[in-house]
């Protein structure tokens, strides 16, 4: 899916915040699943680059407003994409966009929303099944700053590329869903998910 496709689709994501808990996981699973690897590769790039964005706009919201959410973000990101700005800004805030919804997947899960947990953790195996493409997209990329790539290491395996998105990038709240210890037995790797469990999307 295209950020074009998602410019057609607006009237269904303007929406998704509406949606309960169980039906926001599966809208947001279902929006992820026709993405080639280029894009799910990209979104991978955004989310990391997200929470540092989310905490700055939460900070200068600080002052006598209400803080600033990751449901804000979404929203406004619907509302950029409306005014469209151009090929280039419109595949970032896409990304960005997807991102976002991710990150509050990950927010509900931290809630004890067992339909985001697994939404999640199937998305995050998607996204590190998408890496090895940024191998070969990273190199050539005008649409992504070095500091916003640098925790991608192109030298790296495919193999290592998925390891390291599963066990560093991913919000540790997915770490200990089936799906992820069922992808690291199938690959008869030793797998210890992290301890902390505690979510900072705001």
């Amino acid at each position: 899916m295209s950020f074009t496709e998602i410019q057609r689709r607006r009237p269904s994501f303007f929406h998704a915040l509406e949606l309960d808990d169980g039906d926001y996981a599966r809208f947001v699973r279902e929006a992820f699943d026709p993405m080639d690897g280029e894009t799910k590769a990209n979104v991978l790039v955004a989310y990391l680059n997200l929470l540092p964005i989310l905490l700055a706009l939460n900070k200068s919201a600080s002052d006598g407003h209400e803080p600033y959410s990751v449901e804000d973000f979404i929203r406004g990101c619907e509302s950029d994409l409306m005014q469209g700005h151009g090929e280039a800004i419109n595949a970032r805030l896409s990304w960005f966009m997807f991102a976002a919804l991710l990150g509050r997947l990950e927010k509900l899960a931290s809630k004890g929303v067992d339909a985001a947990n697994d939404a999640g953790a199937e998305i995050w195996l998607q996204l590190a099944e998408s890496t090895p493409e940024l191998k070969y997209m990273l190199p050539e990329s005008v649409l992504w700053k070095q500091s916003e790539v640098a925790s991608f290491n192109p030298n790296c395996s495919d193999e290592e590329l998925m390891r390291l998105t599963l066990e560093v990038h991913m919000p540790p709240v997915f770490s200990k869903n089936r799906l992820i210890s069922n992808f690291f037995k199938s690959r008869g790797v030793l797998y210890h998910p992290p301890a902390a469990m505690t979510c900072t999307i705001p």
